[in-house]
């Protein structure tokens, strides 16, 4: 018998498997600005540059792979976006970006206006035509989104243009709006309008889907809306709306998802607001925060979702007024306190909110201008179970955006689900590598992020040649040998 076993065992090393194999990798995007310090503090002259239509600065779009030993590698150039768009200009900036699980990389990109497909042979495409999503949402999208890839492949996108969700059928052809801006402010409550003499809140259900947007296996989507327009249960005495005037309602940030009915609709709901999340991490705000209003987050980054089951959410930190000029409605400059940054993890099935990571542990690392907070506008993924995190700018304070003093730029960080930050890519790397290939350029981590497990279970294949001729041999040795205990 112990001969048989030998041959047993022979045959399966003839047979052989395939080994566990388990390739980790991050996918971001890059955009690449040729512009100084001084030029980025001055957000005006840029708005103001865009409402003329016109470039405030040159700017390239890159897909970079962080493989999981740490190797850095452009996979998409802005010299291949360009190829296929035909335009001059690429802008990967407020965009999105998902990775199928086959490795198929998904991305919008800004200039065009279309979403791009790159396939795991590096053929780059246009998957979905600018032209098909003006039509299906009945406006020029600017394609400023969050999506990811759904069970079957279907892509799900959050538009905000149209402050909608819409699929897109693997190979393309098929856009379905599944959730629409009524949808969502139906169940958050906030209007479009402020009424006349901004003394009122009223007019028709509104969203912002600048946040993001991820879906689970079962098909259940979950999105951050930042709030638009007003709600008119949320009075202010002196929110600070951006452009320098107040408003005296402030809107609700949620984060929310959308169920599958069985009848090809939707149902949306709230997971958690921004009441949740003051009320689970009061002291990350400033003394005195809450005096002018209820603007307590700022829901308009990225979400993803754990194979723990939970989601994970950036959160932008909420700008109000201090509180000694909450009555004052005075042109800027103003006195405002922000609260920080946040890495929150959110239960889908409670809505219970907790805290990750705040801003400080990120400023912390950030160095070497001793910043204290961080800028989360490169996305987050989850990966291994761990967070990845993309931190764009870091600022002592909110004046140092529009002064001489310290900024750090781009870092991606890796947080444990247990709140421990680390530099995962530092600035340094990202200019090392992409210094040569764009020179004068600085790249800036504002657009999507997206990662991939790639695990090969164990496999037996089909036995063949020698193998095949060892089972057989002991398939009739074991009959031999039964036959002789039986006789």
């Amino acid at each position: 018998m112990r001969n048989l076993v030998q041959i047993f065992f022979m045959s399966v090393l003839l047979v052989g498997t395939t080994s566990v194999l388990h390739a980790q990798a991050l996918y971001v995007q890059i955009n690449l600005q040729r512009e100084s310090v001084e030029e980025m503090r001055n957000d005006e002259d840029e708005d103001a540059a865009d409402e003329r239509g016109e470039p405030s600065f040159d700017e390239s779009c890159s897909i970079l792979e962080v493989a999981e030993d740490g190797t850095l590698t452009e996979i998409v150039s802005n010299a291949d976006i360009l190829a296929v768009t035909g335009e001059t200009v690429a802008d990967c900036g407020d965009t999105g970006l998902a990775v199928a699980p086959d490795g198929t990389i998904y991305f919008s990109e800004d200039e065009s206006h279309h979403i791009l497909r790159r396939t795991t042979d590096g053929t780059l495409s246009i998957f979905v035509d600018a032209a098909d999503i003006d039509t299906l949402i009945g406006e020029t999208s600017d394609n400023d989104n969050g999506m990811d890839v759904g069970p079957g492949g279907t892509l799900f996108v959050a538009d905000e243009d149209c402050d909608c969700i819409y699929t897109v059928s693997p190979d393309g052809n098929t856009l379905e709006i599944i959730v629409t801006e009524s949808d969502i402010g139906t169940v958050t409550g906030n209007l479009s309008d402020f009424g006349p003499g901004r003394g009122s809140c009223s007019g028709d259900p509104a969203a912002d889907l600048e946040g993001g947007l991820v879906v689970s296996s079962s098909g259940v989507v979950y999105f951050a809306d930042d709030g638009s327009g007003c709600h008119p249960d949320r009075p202010q005495a002196g929110f600070l709306v951006r452009g320098g005037f107040f408003a005296p309602f402030d809107s609700l940030d949620s984060i929310l998802r959308a169920v599958p009915d069985g009848v090809g609709g939707y149902t949306v709901s709230i997971v958690a607001d921004e009441d949740d999340i003051f009320a689970a991490v009061p002291s990350l705000y400033p003394a005195g925060f809450g005096t002018c209003g209820e603007d307590f987050a700022d829901l308009d980054v990225d979400i993803d979702l754990g194979t723990d089951g939970m989601l994970y959410v950036l959160e932008d930190g909420a700008t109000q007024l201090a509180p000694s000029e909450c009555a004052e409605r005075g042109p800027l400059p103003f006195n405002a306190i922000e609260s920080e940054d946040k890495v929150l993890r959110m239960d889908p099935t409670t809505g219970a909110v907790s805290l990750v990571a705040s801003g400080d542990a990120f400023g912390a690392l950030s160095g070497p201008n001793g910043e204290d907070q961080a800028d989360f506008e490169g996305g987050i993924s989850y990966a291994g179970g761990v967070l990845y995190v993309g931190d764009r700018v870091q600022a002592e304070d909110q004046s140092q955006l529009r002064g001489p003093g310290p900024m750090t730029l781009n870092n991606i960080f890796r947080v444990t689900t247990s709140g421990g930050v680390s530099i995962h890519v530092s600035r340094a790397q990202l200019e090392a590598l992409y210094g040569p290939l764009y020179p004068d350029f600085t790249p800036r981590l504002s657009g999507g992020m997206d990662s991939i497990d790639n695990v090969s279970v164990l496999e037996i294949p089909v036995a063949g040649g020698a193998g095949l001729a060892a089972l057989i041999a002991l398939l009739a040795l074991i009959g031999i040998w039964t036959v002789r205990r039986l006789v």
